[in-house]
């Protein structure tokens, strides 16, 4: 399936919707000829392949991964394995021509931060310099792919965890279009909120989250670990911790599974709710059309 320019002014998200819409394709069915080809390729990077630029700045800090298990547990509304389970994993390479400066974007060439469990990455942190080249190392998924795998058999991941989502279209998003617009009206739940969303399989929302920034690293992430076809995004989870900071779940399972939504479900809305917000959601998309995510 392609899904076409022309075919996002007639979604609720509109490009977002779009682009969600062709990477669920992507991970669900098998390649065939005459899809739009997938820029993703299955991976093979081991944390084995990073160069000697890559540095280790914690080691083996136990501190992180006890507050991961926490906040997975309390918060993301998951049974979380066991503290003793969990790894930490940073690297970090900093660009040697560029001085160190306040902000550390100016001078990092790449930053991946998080932790792992048995089924769970959960990703802190992740930066790669925009424009570098091959010097700056893998892309997010690669090494989130590597990360666990360096610990765990790939088949075994259940959960992809992103704590502290900062990537602003992402944010707004989520808050505007899904918060404000959608689920305010269907459930008086508005953003903040500390109460766990699950956006249903398969939905509008659940295709325009898939259509961000953070949504395109989740679906990277897959089509580099598993075999088109035999995995999905079965939900996708949103949550305010401490304040405003979000949190966003995936949830994964093979195609032949079912899991039911844990959290507030998207519910039926009226024909005239629907107008209003493809009206706005197409609005809204104005001033991010020309924006690459």
């Amino acid at each position: 399936m392609v899904v076409t320019q022309s075919a996002a002014t007639d979604l609720w998200y509109g490009e977002f919707e779009s682009r969600g819409s062709q990477r669920q394709y992507w991970i669900e069915n098998a390649p065939s000829k005459s899809e739009k080809k997938c820029p993703i390729e299955p991976s093979t990077f081991q944390v084995e392949d990073l160069d000697d630029g890559f540095e280790d700045p914690w080691g083996d800090a136990q501190y992180f991964p006890a507050e991961s298990r926490s906040v997975t547990e309390e918060v993301m509304g998951i049974k979380a394995p066991p503290t003793e389970t969990w790894k930490r994993f940073e690297r970090l390479k900093v660009d040697p021509a560029a001085k160190p400066v306040r902000d550390s974007k100016l001078w990092h060439l790449h930053c991946w931060e998080g932790n792992i469990a048995p089924g769970i990455i959960f990703i802190e942190n992740t930066f790669r310099r925009p424009g570098a080249g091959p010097e700056a190392g893998p892309q997010a998924s690669q090494m989130a792919q590597a990360a666990y795998q360096s610990a765990f058999p790939i088949d075994t991941l259940k959960h992809i965890i992103f704590c502290d989502v900062i990537h602003k279209e992402t944010k707004r998003f989520v808050k505007r279009q899904l918060y404000d617009d959608c689920l305010y009206e269907e459930t008086g739940i508005e953003w903040p909120s500390d109460q766990l969303v699950a956006w249903e399989y398969n939905t509008p929302e659940y295709k325009g989250i898939l259509g961000t920034k953070i949504g395109a690293v989740a679906s990277w992430i897959l089509l580099g670990a598993f075999k088109r076809g035999t995995r999905r995004i079965s939900q996708i989870c949103t949550v305010a911790h401490y304040g405003r900071c979000m949190l966003m779940r995936f949830d994964i399972e093979t195609m032949e599974s079912a899991v039911p939504a844990n959290g507030v479900h998207r519910m039926p809305v009226s024909e005239k709710t629907d107008n209003k917000r493809k009206r706005e959601g197409n609005e809204d998309l104005k001033s991010a059309k020309h924006q690459k995510i």
